[in-house]
């Protein structure tokens, strides 16, 4: 049995525009997926930061809300006040 050779590429100007265009959709294509996942993953852990500083503070006020009925007219401000700004933060993600 003889060994065939293979074939030699097509050398045309249709063969490379044809790579060309792959590479330019192959590297656009993952570009803009890496940058959509670079920015979830940025948005989770903005997320996450707010979430971690809310979670003890909520805590704190369950507590106290559990005191008694003469603490209820000092939770209130009290619990605008300092969830004010990890809310406005959350609210903004």
């Amino acid at each position: 049995m003889i060994a065939q050779l293979p074939t030699q590429p097509d050398n045309t100007f249709a063969h490379y525009a044809l790579l060309v265009l792959v590479w330019i959709i192959t590297t656009t294509a993952s570009g803009w997926i890496g940058y959509r996942w670079g920015l979830r993953s940025q948005i989770a852990a903005k997320k996450l930061e707010v979430k971690i500083a809310m979670l003890p503070l909520i805590e704190k006020f369950a507590i106290r809300a559990n005191g008694g009925r003469d603490v209820w007219f000092g939770l209130r401000p009290d619990s605008i006040r300092e969830l004010m700004e990890p809310a406005i933060k959350l609210k903004s993600r």
